[in-house]
């Protein structure tokens, strides 16, 4: 037990003693980065993607366990930078979608007797722009002026329903009567 608690004490004053750094090593490193981040000018661009399957399927749950869950959805992200002396522009766009199915079997039958399976409901639905425009005040300051723009809408139409959910589409049954609630750039923030 001895010898743990002394390696341990070992490994921490190593580490400890590892992170100081003087003064000086560190504004001539702080130096360097501002020569390279210069010297990088011009347009930098990059993105990703991702996309997501989640499912919950009970065979004999326990009363109270919840419903079954079937969901899509995906991501997509791009950005542009562009840099010039004292000059920055950053440019990003991203992409939310998401929808998920709860519970299995029909949601209900309408008068004439149609039958209407489970629908979608949307879990996200996100189309973000944002574009911020820099200017140092000087190559070695961490300070800017900065002027920035976002823009928040949505891509799909929500329809609600008298259930409070939100659906991909409308339908009109017995139990449950949807109607459009937004769509794109209804609403829409800047």
């Amino acid at each position: 037990m001895k010898k743990v608690l002394y390696l341990t004490v070992l490994i921490l004053n190593v580490l400890i003693g590892n992170t100081q750094n003087d003064d000086g090593a560190r504004v001539a490193a702080l130096a360097k980065a501002v020569e390279v981040e210069i010297k990088n000018d011009g347009w930098k661009s990059g993105g990703g993607i991702g996309l997501d399957l989640g499912q919950l399927l009970q065979f004999n749950p326990k009363v109270g366990s919840g419903e079954n869950r079937l969901g899509f959805g995906g991501a997509i992200t791009s950005f542009a930078k562009y840099k010039k002396g004292l000059l920055s522009w950053d440019n990003i766009g991203s992409l939310n979608l998401s929808i998920v199915k709860l519970g299995t079997g029909l949601l209900a039958s309408t008068a004439s007797f149609a039958k209407v399976n489970q629908p979608f409901q949307k879990s996200i639905d996100e189309l973000r722009i944002s574009s911020r425009v820099g200017y140092k005040t000087s190559a070695t300051s961490k300070w800017s002026y900065a002027l920035d723009f976002g823009f928040l809408s949505q891509l799909a139409p929500t329809y609600r329903g008298t259930d409070n959910r939100n659906y991909t589409k409308q339908f009109n049954t017995s139990q449950i009567k949807t109607s459009l609630v937004s769509k794109l750039f209804a609403p829409a923030y800047i």
